[in-house]
């Protein structure tokens, strides 16, 4: 990122859910302002500043509902890797997350 700052060029990282950026989420995901972005998206602007980075950068969340059933998977105590199946109940809200940092030519 640094080096396209540098040269004044465009850029859009997707950014790895590590632990900053998860406190992030867990911060703006109770807010009611997302914007709906299309085909069941939706979107929220906010500045971010990872261990690394030499200052704040512009990153963007977006997310969109799972469905009522999914599937994860686990390692056992043992090692071994195990795929489970949750069932949400009705009226709870899941999301799956990417959060992008951003860096734009244009002057918005």
């Amino acid at each position: 990122m640094r080096e396209a700052e540098q040269r004044g060029l465009a850029y859009l990282f997707k950014l790895r859910l590590t632990a900053n950026v998860k406190r992030m989420i867990e911060r703006l995901s109770t807010q009611r302002e997302w914007a709906n972005t299309g085909q069941g998206w939706q979107a929220k602007e906010s500045l971010l500043r990872l261990e690394g980075w030499s200052r704040q950068r512009r990153v963007i969340i977006l997310r969109r509902r799972v469905r009522a059933t999914w599937r994860y998977l686990s390692n056992e105590t043992s090692g071994q890797q195990t795929l489970s199946f949750v069932d949400v109940g009705a009226g709870v809200d899941v999301y799956e997350y990417s959060v992008l940092a951003h860096r734009s030519t244009r002057s918005l």
